[in-house]
């Protein structure tokens, strides 16, 4: 049985790594949603616990992912991915159907991990597992990901720009200023 989420493009872009990962909880920004978790993220701060939930959300049809991304998601560049049920179940996730959605409509899966400084969990999904839909086909994440990561620069590679791009501003100001030119 597969399962759908709905990424965004500029999410997508940042993983680092090769695993799908769930995204740090964070309830003042969640308050109608996700009760349980806000629950379990009480005891957590009553107990001092060092710990944050990750969590992350699944429609069970293709159906609703895909009203998901023509009305949630419209006005971000997104994609659906396709995972089976099994790789996440048998990950270690923690699951519960999702309270912001009927039941049997979306599946919440959470995981009680460390906090760390990029706000998604150790744990996750192997990119090989994982299918992306492009313009209504199938396709393995793992070549997706490949793609964009040949697409975008470096930081190395945008400092070297950001020098040139300067050296380029100032000899355009001493031109400029040569010729009597105001720019």
């Amino acid at each position: 049985m597969y399962i759908y989420h709905v990424s965004i493009d500029k999410r997508l872009h940042k993983i680092r790594g090769n695993k799908f990962r769930a995204l740090e909880y964070h309830p003042v920004y969640e308050q109608k949603m996700h009760k349980e978790l806000h629950k379990l993220y009480d005891v957590l701060k009553e107990q001092k616990s060092s710990d944050s939930i990750f969590r992350f959300c699944f429609y069970d049809t293709h159906r609703k992912a895909i009203y998901s991304l023509n009305n949630d998601f419209k006005r971000k560049p997104s994609h659906i991915l396709r995972f089976k049920k099994s790789d996440i179940d048998n990950k270690g996730f923690n699951w519960q159907w999702d309270e912001g959605f009927n039941v049997g409509e979306a599946h919440l899966y959470w995981v009680k991990e460390k906090p760390n400084s990029n706000g998604y969990s150790e744990l996750g999904i192997d990119f090989s597992l994982i299918d992306i839909e492009i313009n209504g086909q199938w396709l393995p994440l793992t070549n997706y990901i490949d793609s964009i990561r040949k697409t975008i620069p470096n930081r190395e590679t945008i400092q070297t720009l950001s020098k040139k791009e300067s050296k380029v501003s100032s000899l355009s100001k001493m031109v400029n200023k040569l010729f009597k030119r105001d720019k």
